[in-house]
């Protein structure tokens, strides 16, 4: 747990102390970005707190916190700046850290799958959206083919109905070649 308060090098750093950050505090907020690098991120920070879960949670449940309990001191790592919980006793820090990475645990999980939910409703929006424009598009072809074959129909049938007319109005034929 004390690798927690360690300091972590930030991508592209190369000297050491300078624009350092925390493990913890790199953990304390989540993203509820879709993007595949903080997903990928997250993932690894659960890959992390699930390790540290695992190796305490024999403790966490010999001290029987409930989940009330969990969330409250959880809540007041998060709150805290990393001086205030370095000043405090061991066993009162590592209370405060475990019920950290429990806590983390259990938001994590809840992140991943809100983020996974997410992108699935994403994607299914743009597949409803790109139907209605297939069915659109379709709708406008078929009513454009319509229109071309009624268009064809009628020139065929009232040119025949013209003929037909013109043939029964016609006084210069007698009534046997009508």
């Amino acid at each position: 747990m004390d690798d927690l308060l360690t300091q972590e090098p930030l991508a592209g750093d190369t000297v050491h102390g300078k624009n350092q950050r925390l493990q913890l505090t790199l953990m304390k907020k989540l993203s509820q970005s879709t993007k595949p690098s903080k997903v990928k991120e997250r993932v690894a920070d659960l890959e992390l707190v699930r390790g540290l879960y695992h190796q305490l949670s024999p403790t966490l449940q010999a001290i029987a916190l409930k989940p009330g309990g969990i969330q409250y001191y959880a809540h007041s790592v998060i709150r805290s700046e990393i001086f205030q919980l370095t000043r405090r006793g061991n066993p009162e820090r590592y209370l405060h850290l475990l019920a950290f990475i429990a806590h983390q645990y259990y938001r994590l999980q809840d992140n991943l799958v809100d983020v996974l939910l997410a992108s699935l409703r994403s994607f299914q929006n743009g597949a409803i959206r790109e139907h209605k424009e297939q069915c659109y598009a379709r709708r406008e072809q078929l009513n454009e083919s319509l229109k071309v074959l009624l268009e064809g129909i009628e020139r065929g049938l009232v040119s025949t109905l013209t003929t037909i007319g013109s043939i029964t109005e016609d006084r210069a034929l007698s009534d046997v070649r009508r």
